[in-house]
């Protein structure tokens, strides 16, 4: 949970934002205590957020004032998460609640892997199983004929 203070160069677009409320899970995402967050402007924190999907998302949020749901990455030098959760314009303020879903995105990922290689093996395999089968049915076909001829004489 974080609760964020916009800080504004003019009244148009905030420029950053600044910590009003963290909790200590997001304060040890950030390797920082409680204390240490409170009152820092993120880029502070995080010098690459202004540049940041999640910078654009806030921003809109504050702008529209329309609640949004986030399911998205987010990478510093520090940190690598990904984001599952809500921004909402709290008053002049932004509410973000979120959890870190990156264990559960990549263990996705890594099935999502895993399934297309058994497709590729599944289509490997019947590609032999008809070759196969087709190479046995010749010499059955000669088997048959050949007791054919012999049931003839």
């Amino acid at each position: 949970v974080i609760l964020l203070e916009p800080v504004q160069a003019s009244p148009e677009e905030p420029v950053d934002f600044r910590y009003v409320l963290t909790n200590p899970a997001n304060a040890k995402l950030l390797n920082r205590t409680v204390d240490e967050v409170l009152g820092q402007l993120v880029s502070s924190v995080q010098p690459q957020f202004n540049r940041s999907e999640l910078y654009r998302q806030l921003v809109d949020v504050l702008e529209t004032g329309q609640t949004r749901r986030i399911n998205m990455p987010y990478r510093s030098e520090t940190m690598e998460v990904w984001l599952d959760g809500y921004l909402s314009r709290q008053g002049h303020r932004l509410l973000m609640i979120f959890s870190d879903i990156i264990q559960l995105r990549r263990a996705q990922e890594g099935l999502e892997r895993s399934n297309q290689e058994l497709k590729r093996s599944n289509d490997n395999l019947q590609q032999f199983a008809y070759v196969a089968s087709h190479d046995l049915q010749e010499p059955l076909r000669k088997i048959m004929s050949f007791g054919d001829v012999l049931e003839q004489q």
